[in-house]
């Protein structure tokens, strides 16, 4: 074989870079199913730099929208009740609607709407631009209308069709079964938290887990060769989610390696499927459902091979699959579950056990729909088990994105420890390269941490149409002003993405959060974060609370967290170096005469040493002129200014601009129907020599402040 390789290596060479030699690949591959371990993995690496020089030079995307108003294409999926996603002449398109349409999988549909940019978003968001990559599906499109020109009449439509029309049967609280089973559906928001929460999550996506579980179960009754069958009609059924495709693969490289070759090496079967799914996508390599199902599996076939008990292979293998894919897991999904080993130690056998079950009762759904009702037994203790952990007080933590560095270290020293037995490396070499790399490890992971010491950081979320502002001052105090609100043009929630992108940046802890006014765009997205007990004060403007302002602060007394009102004049001491001023609103809440609930909005100016942040809420022209009057010393020459209220022209206060020529300026604005931000509003800040940024065209704006120096991020 070690002649041979040289020859196919040459080959692959030639097929790789040129797809009308695609049909030499098997030529290529079959001998390789049958090089030793060894040879296989040395070969696997050489095919992924390879596959990384490829996928870069041609298959990295466009990010530029077509210039039209109609889609042609067919749906290939629905990833939530206002989203589904179709394939067009330009790829895989996320189509986002506002309204019910009876669309059914492989329909051909019109779209009529409009392309809407949605490539950047809010720190931690990067990994859901890397997913979209990966499935070449970035393009983002808001439909007006629908169309269906041509109906999926198929028989495998059909059977679809009829198993979900049974799933629904099925009382709303097991709707998470529809998840497990059929890999979508709409499930209930509650449901979707407990599982969230108790560390499952990733078991209501079908994914490589239950195809292997499938297949394991399946392979008791029938031989590998019609196994593999089985599995690709269900594919069919469940509209070939791209996770379980790539699963799919690498099952059945070894189910059919099985069939002809009874001594099959199971490390050779997975890089044989790996390297099947790179060549058809090279950008699989970014896609972290590929690289968590390829390294879970491959730290599972290495470590438990050695393991003979049944019983501690069954509770060792969520740890050892974590070991595998956490590097990845907090690098794309930086949340780590407290609870993760307990809770998938319990669930895991529970579920082995209900998934077939599951599997075997829907198909004799089929003969008599009533057949459905007996999932709910099972689904019920599945669900109490899920309910008990998701109720562990502080579940999961917020971890702060590491460095790429440490994907790497960590990977490297993954492998010295699985593969050390089939590698001649000398005991002392290994010593130093493992001791260096924990070293490495160590250090990119704290490194996020370290640099941000003594630094003051401000976030200008991007929430879409609404305000909400992050602040970490060098002390570590947290604080969170405003939390946005109502659907923006992503169709997800602003508080959820706000409390995601905390999360993802390290924090698990708010000290303040202040709402400005009562305006639902700027306090909706806190009843959010409030609810998952993260903070530990509220302040608002000293005026008289409306139904939402009242309902937050009860909420929060509920909850331990007490209501400190503020008004004009007072002064929060943060820390030694930075305090936080109170212009606006005057105690009576009357402000200049009118009763308007802008004005009344907090006007907040942070001071940290030389530093200074003006944050003005909604307030309007006769507020900004009436506060350039009376505090003329907070506002003269300061260095970043948060547009007030989205650069609306009622904002517009040449005077108030002149005091204040701000060095940069913030416009957290989206997609809306009042015409912010106003162009004579960026023309003025301009005219000041102010540098403007966009929330709607830059995403998050993030700003590093250390001594006399501001770095500025854009998200976009």
């Amino acid at each position: 074989m070690r002649k041979l390789f040289p020859v196919i290596f040459i080959f692959f060479l030639i097929s790789l870079f040129s797809l009308k030699f695609l049909f030499l690949l098997p030529i290529v591959f079959i001998p390789l199913f049958f090089v030793r371990r060894k040879d296989f993995i040395l070969f696997f690496i050489i095919f992924i730099t390879i596959g990384i020089i490829r996928s870069g030079f041609f298959a990295f995307p466009s990010f530029e929208n077509p210039e039209t108003d109609t889609l042609m294409g067919k749906v290939v999926s629905f990833e939530k009740r206002t989203s589904l996603e179709i394939k067009t002449e330009y790829g895989r398109v996320t189509v986002y609607k506002n309204r019910i349409y009876d669309l059914k999988p492989f329909d051909e549909v019109e779209v009529r709407g409009e392309f809407i940019n949605d490539f950047g978003g809010n720190p931690g968001e990067e990994s859901f631009i890397l997913y979209s990559i990966s499935k070449n599906s970035i393009l983002k499109f808001y439909a007006k209308d629908i169309r269906v020109r041509k109906r999926n009449d198929s028989i495998i439509s059909r059977i679809r069709n009829r198993i979900n029309s049974n799933l629904n049967l099925l009382p709303e609280k097991y709707s998470f079964v529809r998840g497990i089973f059929m890999g979508g559906g709409s499930i209930e928001r509650e449901i979707k938290e407990k599982f969230k929460y108790a560390g499952v999550m990733h078991l209501l996506a079908v994914s490589g887990l239950h195809l292997s579980i499938l297949s394991m179960f399946l392979s008791f009754i029938f031989p590998p060769i019609l196994v593999v069958v089985i599995l690709f009609l269900y594919l069919s059924l469940i509209l070939f989610p791209v996770s379980a495709v790539r699963a799919f693969i690498m099952i059945s490289v070894y189910l059919i390696g099985k069939s002809f070759y009874r001594d099959v090496d199971t490390v050779n079967s997975l890089l044989f499927g790996a390297m099947i799914i790179l060549f058809i996508n090279p950008l699989s390599i970014i896609s972290p459902s590929f690289l968590l199902t390829f390294l879970a599996t491959f730290s599972i076939i290495s470590i438990m091979s050695s393991v003979r008990s049944r019983l501690k292979q069954l509770l060792l293998v969520s740890p050892v699959s974590l070991f595998g894919v956490f590097p990845v897991s907090i690098y794309y999904f930086p949340i780590f579950s407290l609870i993760f080993f307990i809770s998938n130690i319990v669930t895991s056998p529970i579920f082995t056990l209900f998934l077939p079950i599951t599997f075997v009762i829907t198909l004799l759904s089929l003969i008599d729909k009533n057949f459905i009702f007996l999932i709910e037994f099972p689904a019920d203790i599945f669900i109490k088990v899920v309910d008990f952990f998701s109720k562990t007080p502080i579940s999961y933590i917020g971890i702060k994105k590491p460095h790429l560095s440490f994907i790497v270290s960590y990977l490297l020293l993954f492998l010295i420890v699985v593969l050390r037995k089939n590698w001649n490396i000398r005991i002392s070499f290994e010593k130093v390269i493992f001791v260096f790399l924990i070293v490495v490890i160590t250090f990119s992971f704290i490194y996020p941490y370290y640099v941000e010491r003594n630094t003051l950081k401000v976030v200008f979320f991007d929430v879409g149409e609404g305000d909400s502002i992050f602040l970490k001052l060098p002390s570590g105090k947290t604080i969170l002003i405003d939390g946005g609100g109502t659907l923006n043009d992503r169709k997800v929630s602003p508080g959820e993405r706000v409390l995601d992108s905390l999360k993802r940046m390290g924090i698990n802890r708010l000290d303040m959060m202040i709402f400005t006014h009562e305006d639902a765009d700027h306090i909706e997205g806190l009843f959010h974060v409030i609810d998952k007990e993260l903070v530990k004060s509220i302040y608002g403007p000293h005026v008289s609370l409306r139904e939402i302002g009242r309902r937050l602060i009860i909420i929060g007394k509920e909850k331990g967290v007490r209501f400190f009102p503020l008004k004009r004049g007072d002064i929060l001491n943060l820390d030694k170096d930075t305090k936080l001023y109170v212009l606006n609103p005057v105690e009576d809440g009357k402000n200049y005469g009118r009763a308007n609930d802008n004005n009344n909005s907090l006007f907040l100016v942070l001071r940290h040493k030389e530093f200074s942040l003006v944050l003005s809420g909604d307030v309007e022209k006769e507020g900004l002129n009436e506060i350039c009057e009376v505090f003329p010393e907070l506002i003269t020459n300061v260095n970043v200014y948060k547009v007030s209220h989205h650069g609306s022209r009622f904002s517009l206060s040449e005077e108030f601009f002149n005091l204040m020529s701000p060095e940069v300026s913030v416009v957290s604005v989206g997609p809306n129907r009042f015409g912010h931000p106003s162009q004579s509003i960026i023309d003025s800040l301009i005219k000041v020599g102010s540098k403007v940024y966009r929330t709607d065209l830059d995403g998050a704006i993030e700003l590093m402040v250390y001594e006399e120096k501001m770095i500025i991020r854009r998200y976009n």
